[in-house]
């Protein structure tokens, strides 16, 4: 049964704001599912509505037909792309669950626990060598569902040492 009046009793304060310009328009059209803004913006987070105006490029031979379209944020990525950053290799979402995950080594890096959906195999005949160290994956990967997370390429010996500074660090906090 669908509701009626759901916007009837809703009431719109609005005011007028003065913006300032941009330093430099965008002369490239906005397209596809990302936006690149000039900085952070504190309180732009998955599921808000905002809205995208502009003037159309999509009508041959017309210009100066504008338009406004109301938009979810789908996602919120923070921070500078590495200039030497590879894709992660399409090999699915490693994890089904994630147990838990460590504290920070002296490094800073965490190690994550959890029952894998993909082979250790597979994932490890499908990463890459890194060509430099600390070599960065370019987007968030996504390691469980909802899970996303910033991450380095693992050299050979990475995958191959024991994790014992984690698993001390896992100790100190009750996983152990």
């Amino acid at each position: 049964m669908a509701q009626k009046g759901v916007l009837s009793g809703t009431i719109v304060y609005a005011q007028t704001e003065t913006l300032d310009l941009a330093e430099e328009p965008l002369d490239i059209d906005v397209e596809g599912n990302t936006i690149e803004l000039d900085g952070v913006y504190d309180g732009l987070e998955s599921g808000r509505w905002i809205i995208v105006s502009g003037e159309r490029t999509d009508i041959p031979y017309v210009t100066g037909v504008n338009a406004s379209e109301l938009v979810m944020v789908a996602g919120v990525e923070q921070g500078s792309r590495s200039l030497n950053c590879i894709p992660f290799p399409n090999i699915g979402i490693p994890f089904s669950e994630i147990t838990y995950i460590t504290n920070a080594n002296a490094f800073g890096d965490r190690l994550v626990v959890g029952k894998l959906a993909i082979s250790v195999s597979d994932i490890e005949s499908s990463l890459p060598d890194p060509p430099v160290p600390n070599q960065q994956y370019c987007d968030q990967v996504q390691l469980a569902a909802g899970f996303w997370v910033n991450a380095y390429v693992p050299t050979a010996s990475e995958l191959k040492r024991p994790y014992y500074d984690f698993f001390r660090s896992a100790a100190s906090i009750g996983f152990g």
